[in-house]
């Protein structure tokens, strides 16, 4: 079991340096989007400036994703292109529309293989991503060459029902047991330096799956190593890790036609990330022993679906900011809106909101620095410095006029960025944005999470999360809110902090365009109304009784209304 020290949390953590960078993207892992059979595929990449070997992908475990390789193809990246995708379902990649089967995936995947135009090819899987890597070798001989496995386990028959019994249908309980049982139980096999904050972020992953997490364990129990193995032709290198799958997959060695099994003793789950330099000396050994290639593909196209929400990335100064957009069926004129998400959450908060705001507008909602999948500040930003950030999106997206809306801290970015570009800005909607004195600035204690090696953290956050839990959201809302908002990791406390310490009244009075102030019935519906007083040029709502916390989730439609003539041209 890992070190108990691993869990301390030091209150002067300043910079994303200090978690060497484990909640965003490693040094020179950039992400991107493609066209799948199900949507849109999300995916890490590292580029060298000249390409030597040929290009590696990398297939993560369920349900986790592709983040579980960000520091291996960072290493792997300094010398060939080095892709690892999030499967369908998982991380930052759209659910397909059924439970898929292991040649489902692998299809998904071989979509993004294609349009990135690659001709020969590695491939490497790990758990789950094991069948599809070997799916896709039997099925591209001509392009595949060499095959990575890590843990590729041979069950018994005894064995393979206590599997089944272990990743069924994921149940969310309202007291919390599921997170602590997960967390106690990633701890046990957790490689001994996976910091407490690295599990946590991989415990994220794997919960952001939903209620169909099981359904890329489902996928791999009907594909099994014992049957398809022998099929593939192409050297095979198994990395055996010391963890719970360490005696299973001893037994694959007499499956492989032309393989090897390298032991990996004292290294457990989370060893990608705290070992790539040394995993990459032997990926390096195994796969660089020629170097064929082979023509590259034609691209399969997937039209995505009218009119859908879809997700892209923005390059700018702060890195690259994650972003959802929503084309309108019938345009009206106006200018697009763009969306500032409550902190620590993400974008995700308007996923419901957008189609309904966005019928006759281009409407955006981004994730700030720091959260969601954008990248980490370097350094603690104020609320300035988020608008900064949101003033490049404008320039970057070529948008000559703009109308805002923000929430709680989304709605202090609004107003800087209305102050910081008046050319830009043309309206502005607020929604429980409260005035705070200093009284209450000063009860309110803003700093790192704590971490329980028991688990007891994820109980309270939990718990934390059901409470704001409003009538028509079941627990998949908690869920979703309990992912989102612990994305940032030890780092979450930026957004609130910034929040904290903005002079809001002072910066208020001078904005200067027309200001609609929504006061949903939620805990900081008084301090909201203080606006009133201190913008030039506002209009304040009061929104029925029963629309209360979480409104853009649980009352979209009615959000939208209640702005929509608002913000009409």
């Amino acid at each position: 079991m890992a070190d108990a020290r691993l869990f301390e949390t030091p209150e002067h953590i300043q910079s994303v340096a200090d978690y060497d960078g484990w909640y965003r993207s490693a040094p020179h892992v950039t992400r991107g989007y493609a066209d799948g059979p199900d949507g849109q595929i999300h995916y890490r990449i590292a580029k060298p400036a000249k390409a030597s070997r040929r290009p590696l992908i990398c297939f993560h475990p369920s349900p986790n994703s592709g983040r579980n390789f960000d520091k291996l193809i960072a290493e792997m990246g300094r010398d060939r292109v080095a892709v690892a995708p999030d499967t369908p379902g998982y991380g930052d990649s759209d659910e397909p529309r059924k439970a898929p089967d292991i040649q489902d995936l692998a299809t998904a995947m071989e979509s993004l293989i294609d349009t990135l135009g690659f001709g020969a090819f590695d491939v490497m899987g790990y758990h789950t991503g094991c069948k599809i890597a070997a799916e896709i070798a039997i099925r591209r001989p001509d392009q595949v060459r060499h095959v990575v496995l890590v843990s590729a386990p041979v069950y018994t028959e005894e064995e393979f029902k206590e599997y089944l019994s272990h990743y069924g249908e994921r149940l969310l309980d309202d007291a919390g047991d599921t997170y602590v049982a997960s967390f106690t139980g990633a701890h046990r096999w957790s490689d001994a330096g996976r910091r407490g904050v690295l599990l946590e972020r991989d415990l994220n992953e794997q919960s952001r799956g939903g209620l169909n997490a099981h359904w890329g364990h489902r996928a791999s129990s009907r594909y099994q190593h014992v049957d398809h193995l022998p099929k593939v032709t192409q050297p095979i290198l198994v990395l055996s890790p010391q963890d719970d799958l360490w005696e299973q997959t001893k037994r694959s060695v007499p499956l492989l036609r032309n393989g090897r099994l390298l032991e990996l003793p004292g290294m457990a789950h989370g060893f990608l990330s705290l070992r790539a330099p040394g995993i990459g000396m032997i990926l390096r050994e195994f796969l660089d022993d020629d170097s064929g290639d082979a023509a590259p593909r034609t691209a399969r196209v997937h039209a995505p679906a009218p009119h859908a929400s879809r997700r892209a990335f923005a390059s700018t100064r702060h890195g690259q900011l994650h972003y959802r957009i929503r084309l309108p069926e019938k345009s009206s004129g106006s200018p697009p809106l763009l969306c500032f998400h409550m902190a620590p959450i993400s974008g995700k908060q308007f996923l419901a909101f957008l189609p309904e705001i966005g019928l006759d507008r281009l409407v955006i909602a981004v994730d700030m620095p720091g959260f969601g999948e954008s990248d980490m500040p370097r350094d603690l930003p104020s609320i300035a410095d988020f608008a900064a950030a949101m003033s490049d999106l404008i320039d970057s997206l070529g948008f000559r006029q703009v109308d805002l809306l923000g929430d709680h801290t989304g709605g202090f970015i609004a107003i800087e960025l209305a102050i910081q570009r008046p050319d830009a800005v043309r309206r502005v909607v607020l929604t429980s944005t409260p005035v705070i004195n200093d009284a209450e600035r000063a009860s309110r204690r803003i700093g790192p999470p704590v971490l329980a090696e028991d688990g007891s953290h994820a109980r309270e956050r939990w718990q934390a999360a059901m409470r704001s839990r409003v009538p028509g959201l079941d627990n998949r809302f908690v869920l979703q809110y309990s992912q989102e908002s612990v994305r940032a990791g030890p780092l979450v406390w930026w957004g609130p902090r910034a929040s904290y310490t903005y002079p809001t009244a002072s910066r208020a009075a001078l904005v200067r365009q027309p200001v609609l102030v929504l006061t949903p019935h939620d805990s900081t519906h008084a301090q909201t109304w203080r606006l009133e007083k201190l913008l030039p040029n506002v209009r304040m709502q009061d929104m029925p009784p029963h629309v209360v916390a979480s409104a853009f989730e649980a009352q979209p439609k009615a959000m939208a209304d209640a702005m929509r003539d608002f913000l009409k041209v």
